[in-house]
């Protein structure tokens, strides 16, 4: 078993890594978990692919611009100022500090998604729909979201699966 840990200079501009023509990062025997810090990843479509059980990925102040594809449940775990731009297929998706960003179908076939801290940031200058499928929230998390209140929009959360907990609204835009 091993871990793999990608990290760019903390403090600094985030390091880039250009998958684009490479197959990317797989996580079969063997692997335990693959934790990126402090960089941009990007180039492919996929960039991880979780083939075992019981892995995790770590994302911690980083920009994800691409999907992690899996069949078997995973853990990611999210830290820092996080942008996912891309799906987490089957991740139990977890954050308790720090601030995320995603698409709006970045969590759709997500197993589980637990924020229990940090800051949801849903501010796009635009009113989106955003689909998670089974969602735990408490006060400590706090959901950044668009807001118009003359015409009556704003940003929907869409759990389609089980859903538990508080979803507090410190800033609307």
């Amino acid at each position: 078993r091993f871990t793999v840990n990608i990290s760019g200079v903390s403090g600094g501009s985030a390091e880039t890594i250009n998958l684009n023509g490479k197959t990317g990062f797989e996580l079969g025997d063997g692997a335990t978990a693959l934790n990126f810090s402090n960089v941009t990843v990007g180039g492919n479509t996929t960039i991880a692919t979780i083939t075992k059980a019981n892995t995790s990925v770590g994302l911690h102040n980083t920009i994800f611009n691409g999907n992690i594809d899996s069949d078997v449940n995973y853990t990611l775990g999210i830290s820092g100022a996080t942008t996912l731009n891309g799906t987490a297929a089957n991740a139990n998706v977890s954050m308790s500090s720090g601030t995320v960003t995603f698409n709006t179908n970045s969590l759709t076939n997500a197993n589980a998604v637990s924020f229990t801290g940090g800051t949801v940031n849903l501010q796009t200058s635009g009113f989106n729909t955003y689909n998670i499928n089974n969602l735990t929230s408490d006060s400590n998390a706090g959901y950044n979201i668009d807001f118009d209140a003359t015409n009556k929009q704003a940003d929907i959360i869409s759990a389609t699966g089980t859903s538990t907990g508080t979803l507090e609204i410190i800033k609307l835009k």
